[in-house]
């Protein structure tokens, strides 16, 4: 499964991006992931590239982004 994270979430996460080679990968396990904020709580929103289907981790802190780092 891969996770693919936009410059803004990488940054706040403190995460070296690399670009994969996804030409031999089942599509339905690929996901987008982007940061955004609702007031003052940090928002992930999480997108399955095939099917659309999305979900968001509401209210995290910076420990939390970094137990999802290892």
């Amino acid at each position: 499964m891969y996770i693919q994270l936009t410059k803004k979430l990488s940054d706040e996460m403190k995460i070296k991006v690399e670009k994969p080679d996804l030409s031999n990968e089942n599509q339905l396990f690929c996901w987008h992931a982007n940061i955004f904020k609702i007031g003052r709580k940090k928002c992930v929103l999480v997108m399955n590239n095939v099917t659309r289907y999305c979900f968001v981790m509401y209210g995290l802190l910076k420990r939390i982004l970094q137990i999802l780092k290892s």
